[in-house]
This record gives C-alpha cells, sequence and structure tokens, in this order.
C-alpha cells in the first residue's frame, strides 16, 4: 500500500492498493484492515470500529474475521443487494469515480504516447484527481439526502428499496396494472433462485446467504467445521492403522506359510510337498521328510538315519529320544 500525497492538513489520509486480477483478495484486505486500525485508533484510541462490508469471499473468511478482531475491528457482512440500495457511496461518488478515473486515465496514456514519456503512474494519478473531484461537500451529502440516511427518511428509503427490488404498487389504469403483473412474475421467478442458491457457500468457514452475519458467529461455525474435521480425521488415522496391522498380519502369514512349506519339502529330491499322507516317511521332529519315491532309493534311507543320529527328538518331548524311520503324519494320500 502506498499513501497519496496530502494536499491540504485537513484532507484524511489516502492510500492505494492494486494487484495483478484487479479484485480485492485476502492478502490485500488484510494489509487495508491493519492500515485502517492504525490510522482509526491514532484518530479515536480506546474505541472499537464496525466495519459493514458486502458479500465478497474475503470479507467472510474466518481467519479474517478473527484476524480484524485483534485489531479491534468487527466486521458485518450485509445481506446481498443491500448495500447498493442504501449505501450513499453506491449512489453517486463510486459511479463518477470510476468514469473520471477511467476518462483520465485513457487522456493520460494517450498524452504520454504522443509525447513519448512514462506512462507507469497514469492510472493511480488520475484515480486521485478523480477520487478529489469526486468527494466533494455537494456529492456526499446529496447522497445521504437521496438515499434518505441523513435527514433521516423512513418513507423515501423504503420507496428506494421497493424500486430496486422492482416493487410497484397497484394503480388504477392498464399500464400500472401490467407492471404490477410483471413485477409478480419476476420476484417469483427471482424468488425461486433466491431459494436456490441459499444455503451454504464453499470456504473455511460455513455461512448462509442472504442474512446479516456476525462475526463471532462466522468464527463459531469455523471451529465446529474444525472440530467436525479433526474428528474425521482421527477416524480416518485408526482405520489406517488397522489396514496396517492387518496387511502385517496377512504378510506374516504368509511368510510362515511359505516356511511351513519349504521345511516340509522332501529332502532327497526337493521337489515335492506332502499334503500328509500315510506313506510319507521323516522323523518325529518335524523337520525331515522324504516322498513314497524317493523313500525306495538307497540314498534316501541314508540321508534319514543321519538325520535321525543327529536329531533330538521332537521339542515337546524334552527327553533326547529319537524317532526311526517309518514314522508319519495321517492326511491325505497325495502330495505335491
Amino acid at each position: 500500500m502506498e499513501r497519496a500525497p496530502s494536499i491540504t492538513r485537513g484532507t484524511w489520509p489516502r492510500y492505494y492498493c492494486w494487484n495483478d486480477t484487479g479484485f480485492l483478495d485476502a492478502r490485500i484486505f488484510k494489509e487495508v484492515l491493519a492500515k485502517v486500525a492504525e490510522v482509526f485508533h491514532a484518530r479515536y484510541p480506546g474505541i472499537q470500529a464496525l466495519l459493514f462490508g458486502d458479500q465478497l469471499a474475503a470479507h467472510r473468511r474466518s481467519d479474517i474475521v478473527e484476524y480484524a478482531l485483534g485489531l479491534g475491528i468487527f466486521l458485518f457482512s450485509l445481506s446481498k443487494n443491500t448495500s447498493r440500495i442504501t449505501q450513499p457511496l453506491d449512489e453517486a461518488p463510486y459511479g463518477t469515480m470510476q468514469a473520471d478515473k477511467v476518462r483520465r486515465n485513457e487522456k493520460a496514456v494517450m498524452d504520454g504516447m504522443l509525447t513519448n514519456t512514462n506512462t507507469r503512474d497514469a492510472s493511480l494519478l488520475a484515480a486521485y484527481a478523480a477520487e478529489r473531484r469526486t468527494f466533494t461537500g455537494p456529492i456526499i451529502p446529496g447522497a445521504f439526502l437521496r438515499r434518505g440516511l441523513w435527514p433521516f427518511d423512513p418513507e423515501l428509503m423504503q420507496a428506494n428499496v421497493r424500486a430496486n427490488l422492482g416493487l410497484v404498487d397497484i394503480g388504477e389504469t392498464a399500464v400500472e396494472a401490467a407492471r404490477q403483473a410483471a413485477s409478480e412474475v419476476i420476484m417469483a421467478a427471482q424468488g425461486r433462485v433466491y431459494e436456490a442458491r441459499a444455503g451454504s457457500s464453499s470456504g473455511l468457514a460455513v455461512v448462509k446467504r442472504g442474512v446479516v452475519h456476525s462475526p463471532f458467529l462466522l468464527l463459531e461455525q469455523q471451529r465446529k467445521v474444525q472440530e467436525a474435521a479433526a474428528k474425521a480425521e482421527e477416524e480416518k488415522a485408526v482405520r489406517r492403522v488397522a489396514r496396517e496391522e492387518r496387511k502385517v498380519n496377512q504378510e506374516r502369514e504368509l511368510a510362515e506359510k511359505v516356511a511351513s512349506r519349504e521345511l516340509h519339502r522332501c529332502r532327497v529330491c526337493a521337489d515335492k510337498v506332502p499334503r500328509w499322507g500315510k506313506t510319507w516317511v521323516g522323523c518325529a521332529c518335524g523337520a525331515f521328510w522324504v516322498c513314497p519315491v524317493c523313500f525306495k532309493q538307497l540314498a534316501a534311507g541314508a540321508a534319514l538315519a543321519e538325520h535321525v543320529t543327529m536329531c533330538a527328538g521332537p521339542p515337546e518331548s524334552g527327553s533326547g529320544s529319537q524317532s526311526g524311520v517309518g514314522d508319519s503324519c495321517s492326511s491325505s494320500d497325495d502330495s505335491e
């Protein structure tokens, strides 16, 4: 943000900022709030500021609302189609300023191109000059007067609202009756559109459209959203741990099956794996097995006898006795 030069001592400080998009985003709005708090509290120490905004997303973000509360600024969001009806700045000053700014900027750019001078500050100078010419005594008090804000005129304010919403009174002429009928149709269609759009807006906090939002209510909604998100994250973590445990158990069971299969493979041909037929021969320790085909060979008998000589017997017996040839397990008679 840059400060524009002051012309007189009584001139309020003016600051300008810009970005690549030309729209107010959250980052710039935070800087604006910080500058507003600095200037406001310097002029009015000890007083809290109430700042009313429209339905811009940057005005309704929970982190920005909480940031503004820390600066002593209370942010309120007006209902849709409210500020343009009753806001005195939207009545004439802003429209006049925008038109004057565009005209002055185009003129400055054209002059710079013809005279081969730098036009980098043309937009800033045009905005400042347009603001000085627009925000004058006759325009600003006139906007308050025409909006019915000062002096307060409730009938004029209601008439402005009804005119902006397309509400007309029933008249006696055919033209007025037709206008009233068209107004009812338009209002019914607009009501259906509002009902379809009503509900929630996406963002960090979920807010309902078409109502005035308090900063405290917005922060409460944000707290509930964060609690629900934290609870959902905890449930995901529990499910993730359960999946990891099941995966580890499955891998361990698979490894045990593979090891058991290799442990009971025929020690002679190393090709067949028993399905515990009666013709398989092995040691009682369960670590040496010979298939029926290999057992008929002399090499199988010698290998089994050598293992029995060195074997200490089954672990559960603890007696150190050796198992003899012919011990077998009973199940099916097949082998792989």
